[in-house]
């Protein structure tokens, strides 16, 4: 419930803290003592928006607080939770500021909020009804959402049901829809990629390929060059072409100098073999180059052939990746997306088929929900209608109507197409004419303040157990009634707070003698300064300002009456 109000330099209000409590609070006050000024506050927290013009002469800021007890109401600490607010209290403040310059800042438990998060949050804490912009009474959503709580679990349930479905029906349409809208895309696409993997099949590439092709081309470039440097590193160990004096024949001579005067000394044994061992590694080492020189490839056609292929591969390595290795990967993965999308067709007539049974479910439970609704509407109507003559309005007439909106791309049932939403075919418009003889017409059009806040009485009275807000603030419930009739709204507003915390802002004895909490609005002036002030009265206090609310003024006649209505 709504706990405590804090207002600071705000219009006429200093500085003033208000706590109500359950049930009925009633505010009364002379005409002018600022009343409205407390409903325009809590409105300002409500989402409503911020006028620089309120923040009072030479303040710096204006600052509006309300704090709600939330300890019952898991609905509220879930949606604070999703919007990142909860902070495991049992207590929940909501605080704006207004400045000057026109700015304004929302916070939720101390943190900034924007002012779309504050609606959200109190539109499950409080409706506030009266001449004023917070009024579900003008939302097609909660007027639908009226008529379902009405009709008790059965129709809500099957509100929920329809909701679902119409979930799944809706992502599967989108999802449909976006295979349609890519199928061009999609087939450029395979075109492109069917081209790729053709040149890349085309070129028959092997992993590692392009580095044995580069050293093939660095040799063949090289012919020349290597064929002379080997030749002549083979002429310098086996010297046999020119009878030049080559390694291998210095190295025979060595070994047979060796040879003849190892007898004289030992020790030149080991000498002798390790001449041995080089002459023969020697030996081998002309063996190799000899072949190698022989080998060397002089072939330009070949080496033309290696520049072409690698070439190829460089191109390939632009477009698909930097080894031979990444551009198989590449045409791997790519041949894996062409066969996808090549079933792309069997996803899409999947869908088709999820859709149209999507479709079919939805049309039948949706017309289910209209008959319903359209049956509870009747119901309603004339439950609302009875409350209203009870209220001081027995010329009034109040229609539910339930209907629906034709559309080209909505859902097909039967030979219509209706515009759909999660909550079904229907929108709900509450029909209202006053006074006999007048044309119904939509509720919010032609209602005033008053008869704005009796039909919404109205409402909550007839669904007093099932309506799940928890604060509902009526301004000008009172407006052009008495007698009887204030008595009737007094006992329809005590009926209402059995189950509702309710705020009444009254001009009306027999309201203010009904509530449980009274709270007197007084306009001051001091210092050249008006300020407005809230006191909680009890005792002889409350009878004195119900005798002037019945006479104007405190004599004993009135006092007497005033306490006889207390009991």
């Amino acid at each position: 419930m709504l706990w405590e109000l804090s207002i600071v330099n705000y219009a006429l209000i200093d500085n003033l803290q208000v706590r109500f409590g359950p049930g009925l609070n009633v505010l009364t006050g002379e005409t002018g003592a600022g009343k409205s000024i407390l409903i325009d506050a809590v409105e300002l927290v409500l989402g409503g928006r911020a006028d620089a013009s309120a923040v009072r002469a030479g303040a710096s800021r204006a600052i509006v607080e309300i704090t709600f007890d939330i300890a019952k109401l898991p609905e509220v600490v879930a949606t604070l939770e999703t919007l990142g607010y909860d902070d495991g209290e049992t207590w929940l403040v909501l605080t704006r500021e207004v400045y000057p310059q026109g700015r304004s800042v929302g916070r939720i438990n101390g943190r900034p909020a924007t002012t779309q998060a504050m609606r959200t949050v109190t539109d499950l804490l409080v409706d506030l009804y009266g001449q004023h912009e917070h009024q579900s009474l003008r939302s097609p959503a909660a007027r639908l959402r009226m008529l379902d709580a009405y009709g008790g679990s059965e129709l809500t349930g099957m509100a929920r049901e329809f909701t679902d479905i119409y979930n799944q029906w809706a992502e599967v349409r989108q999802k449909r829809r976006e295979l349609l809208a890519s199928e061009r895309e999609r087939a450029r696409q395979k075109d492109i990629l069917q081209f790729q993997l053709d040149e890349i099949a085309a070129a028959m590439l092997k992993p590692g390929e392009d580095q044995a092709l580069e050293q093939e081309r660095e040799i063949l470039a090289n012919a020349d060059r290597l064929y002379a440097a080997v030749a002549r590193a083979y002429e310098l160990v086996q010297g046999q072409e020119h009878g030049g004096a080559s390694v291998l024949a210095m190295l025979q001579e060595a070994r047979l100098e060796l040879e003849h005067v190892r007898r004289f000394d030992p020790a030149l044994a080991a000498t002798l073999e390790a001449v041995d061992s080089a002459y023969y590694a020697l030996e081998d080492v002309a063996r190799d180059l000899y072949r190698y020189r022989e080998s060397i490839p002089q072939d330009p056609a070949r080496l033309e052939a290696v520049q072409e292929r690698l070439a190829l591969i460089g191109t390939l390595k632009r477009k698909y990746g930097d080894t031979v290795e990444q551009v198989l990967a590449w045409a791997e993965r790519a041949a894996e997306e062409l066969t996808a999308m090549e079933h792309a067709g069997e996803s899409l007539a999947s869908l088709e088929r999820l859709e149209a049974e999507l479709s079919l479910r939805l049309g039948a439970l949706g017309q289910k929900l209209t008959q319903a609704r359209t049956g509870m509407a009747e119901r309603l109507s004339a439950r609302v209608e009875a409350e209203l003559r009870e209220l001081g309005m027995p010329g009034a007439r109040f229609v539910v109507q339930v209907t629906q909106e034709p559309a080209s791309d909505g859902l097909p049932v039967g030979e219509q197409v209706y515009h759909v939403t999660p909550q079904g075919f229907d929108r709900v418009e509450f029909q209202f004419s006053a006074n006999p003889g007048e044309t119904l017409a939509p509720l919010e059009k032609v209602a005033s303040g008053g008869e704005l806040s009796r039909v919404m009485l109205a409402l909550k009275a007839v669904q007093a157990e099932l309506d799940s807000t928890p604060t509902l603030i009526f301004d000008e419930i009172d407006a052009g009634i008495g007698g009887r009739t204030a008595s009737t709204v007094a006992a329809r507003l005590k009926k209402v707070a059995e189950n509702h915390q309710v705020l009444c802002v009254t001009h009306l004895a027999q309201i203010a003698a009904a509530g449980q909490h009274h709270f007197l609005v007084e306009k001051d002036t001091s210092d050249g300064r008006t300020v407005t002030s809230v006191t909680e009265l009890q005792g002889e206090a409350r009878v004195l300002e119900l005798a002037r609310m019945l006479s104007g003024s405190q004599d004993e006649a009135a006092v007497r009456h005033a306490r006889s209505m207390l009991g």
